[in-house]
């Protein structure tokens, strides 16, 4: 994917400017991620009051800035739901002049952070799903909006990559509603001794080329950028649908259970055969008292 810039949200794809060139517009995109693997985190962090930097005068006037300047007393309470999975799709990163930086392959392991948030928080300017992004790409696109269409969207991916790692991170975090957030918690505090499975259905603001646009997925693996610096990309996301399967885990030791009813058959068996062969013995015992009481009667 090699891109040229068209404006703040649309790019020109350098091998096709030869036959007309094609858009690669920054839309919303909507991907699948499942997860089994799940943390929950709580943490409790001192609200620490901005420094004040004083020139000049002595101790005393330092310290009466220090006592009048506005401290919340208090502790910030954070709980956050970790999850991990991978992104199925190939990720470009371009800086503003457009050369490529970095590069995630499919499969690329990402971290998702789920966090509780205000509903009023999420859903942006346009409230903007991936069907909107139909209008503004693919086949005679109409132009997005220059801050794009999930704008202040309160949800993020944001991709971490240097010179010396050829990998890089990936993070999408992701608010959810309080009231949802809090019955997830709860369900996943419930369930970590189960089989558990999370599947997300997240969308992200990406640039995508437009006849990928227009005809569709051919292939389950396809090209998405983000534009970012030489060291980290963001762009908007959101959490659309989230749902937790869980099955029961049987832990208990089948090995002994069965091996109690390998006991069970086999004294039963051992039962049989001497209960038959003391019906013998006792047939054998009746057989020969008549023989003698027949022995008498004759003489």
């Amino acid at each position: 994917m090699n891109l040229k810039s068209e404006h703040n949200y649309e790019f020109l794809n350098d091998f096709a400017i030869k036959s007309g060139g094609y858009i690669h517009t920054c839309v919303p995109e909507s991907f699948w991620f499942k997860s089994k693997s799940v943390a929950l985190t709580q943490s409790s962090e001192w609200s620490e009051p901005d420094s004040i930097l004083h020139v000049g005068g002595n101790t005393e006037e330092l310290l009466q800035s220090l006592s009048d300047r506005h401290i919340d007393r208090s502790y910030t309470y954070r709980h956050e739901i970790h999850l991990h999975s991978s992104f199925s799709q190939y990720l470009y990163i371009f800086n503003k002049t457009l050369d490529e930086i970095q590069r995630f392959e499919p499969a690329h392991p990402v971290k998702i952070i789920i966090v509780p948030a205000d509903n009023n928080e999420i859903g942006g300017t346009y409230s903007a799903s991936s069907g909107d992004g139909i209008s503004f790409s693919g086949h005679h696109p109409v132009p997005p909006p220059e801050c794009g269409l999930m704008a202040k969207e309160s949800g993020f991916l944001t991709a971490y990559y240097s010179d010396d790692s050829s990998t890089g991170d990936l993070e999408l975090r992701l608010p959810l509603g309080t009231l949802e957030f809090s019955r997830l918690e709860e369900r996943l505090l419930a369930s970590l001794d189960s089989d558990f499975e999370v599947n997300l259905r997240v969308t992200i603001e990406l640039f995508e080329e437009e006849i990928q646009a227009a005809v569709g997925y051919e292939s389950s693996i396809n090209e998405f950028a983000i534009i970012g610096t030489e060291s980290a990309a963001c762009t908007h996301a959101r959490l659309d649908y989230i749902h937790l399967s869980i099955s029961s885990v049987d832990t208990r030791d089948h090995s002994k259970s069965q091996n109690k009813s390998e006991q069970k058959s086999l004294v039963k068996k051992i039962w049989g055969e001497l209960r038959a062969n003391y019906l013998g013995v006792l047939l054998l015992i009746g057989i020969f008292a008549a023989i003698q009481a027949f022995n008498r009667f004759l003489g």
